[in-house]
């Protein structure tokens, strides 16, 4: 059985996130679309978002509403429990530092 770092390593190619929390669930929606080899705007077609709108997601500009996301997974082709299993991967998989920022 895979530890977790090297699920994460599976699923995004390195084991740091690359930026801050805020943009964790738009960096999962691309990492997501690119493995299904889908371009921007095909995606945000299939889901019927405007290319902006996925753009703002996948950007960390805006967190998606529960409906968005039921949206996002039909468009991406995974189950809403895909998606979010490999959200908390990703999680798993942040350096201690970006905690830092969230530090009470």
């Amino acid at each position: 059985m895979k530890t977790s770092v090297e699920l994460c390593i599976d699923s995004f190619g390195k084991t740091r996130a690359g930026g801050k929390m805020d943009r964790i669930f738009g960096t999962v929606i691309r990492k997501t679309r690119e493995k299904k080899h889908l371009s921007q705007s095909d995606a945000a077609r299939f889901s019927g978002l405007s290319q902006s709108e996925w753009s703002r997601l996948e950007d960390g500009a805006s967190w998606p509403r529960k409906q968005t996301i039921a949206v996002l997974c039909k468009a991406l082709g995974v189950t809403t429990r895909e998606f979010f299993l490999s959200l908390a991967a990703h999680i798993q998989c942040l350096e201690p530092a970006v905690w830092n920022e969230w530090s009470c």
